[in-house]
């Protein structure tokens, strides 16, 4: 159910084109010329392969998207205006996890259609956020989040649930939030304590989490699910880090995160 671009024949191609075939050529003297003549083209041509197959993938992504926006009564944006993103600007976390500085780090909104008045459950508001990295060759890979907005109809508690990772270890996200959030120690009923911590405003938000919750947080990492949920103080975000899902994940994280969200408002 998570969404790749990554397709492994087109990898096995690559490395065809790009290493082994340039070295056959040239260990077996096939042709009698300088070496960069006969692997230049070959590294060429992979190039405008991947180039092809990513633009490629994009299109698909969002044919997918347009076809899950008509099926399931959602409004589908590919390039987001600033006005889309009101509810998303007020939480802390989606600029720790996406490219600074602008709107081009959103894209792919789904959001509830006026239709949706006919159905008694609140689909929630979903973008997929970009994070750009520099590899080491000098050029950048991008991970991408899905995250799922639910709104609260009465005032809550403003929190970050952070799963723990080894990584986590030398600084996580919720480790950059700034004050007035803190690390809370959360001992109730059997919050896993080894693999999610809390940061929040102040201790009284260990309240706001019933045994319910706990239970289905629990649950999900016997599936090996670790969801990061933050609250602004009247909505609610849940995303998986650097993942995003095909139609049917999209489908199935709705409803796990309608689960969830439910258990805490109630």
């Amino acid at each position: 159910m998570k969404y790749s671009d990554f397709i492994l024949k087109h990898f096995i191609v690559y490395a065809l084109i790009s290493g082994l075939l340039p070295f056959l050529i040239v260990k077996n003297e096939v042709f009698n010329v300088d070496d960069r003549i006969i692997i230049f083209p070959f590294v060429m041509i992979c190039y405008a392969h991947f180039y092809y197959q990513k633009r490629r993938s994009k299109h698909a992504r969002v044919n997918d998207l347009t076809e899950y926006s008509k099926l399931e009564n959602y409004d589908f944006i590919e390039k987001p205006s600033e006005s889309d993103l009101d509810d998303f600007a007020t939480f802390e976390t989606l600029p720790l996890i996406m490219d600074k500085g602008g709107k081009d780090a959103f894209m792919n909104l789904l959001t509830h259609s006026q239709r949706q008045e006919l159905y008694s459950v609140e689909k929630p508001k979903i973008i997929t956020v970009k994070k750009t990295h520099a590899t080491g060759n000098g050029g950048d890979r991008h991970f991408f989040t899905q995250v799922f907005l639910l709104k609260s109809k009465k005032e809550i508690p403003h929190f970050y649930l952070a799963p723990t990772s080894f990584f986590s270890l030398f600084g996580g996200i919720g480790e950059k939030l700034v004050y007035p959030y803190k690390k809370i120690n959360i001992e109730k009923y059997n919050f896993p304590i080894n693999k999610y911590n809390l940061y929040a405003h102040d201790k009284s938000t260990v309240e706001f989490f019933s045994s319910e919750f706990i239970d289905l947080l629990n649950k999900g990492l016997e599936k090996n699910k670790k969801v990061s949920i933050e609250s602004d103080g009247n909505n609610i975000i849940f995303y998986l880090l650097n993942e995003r899902f095909s139609n049917e994940g999209i489908a199935f994280h709705t409803n796990l995160f309608q689960v969830l969200h439910k258990s805490l408002i109630n």
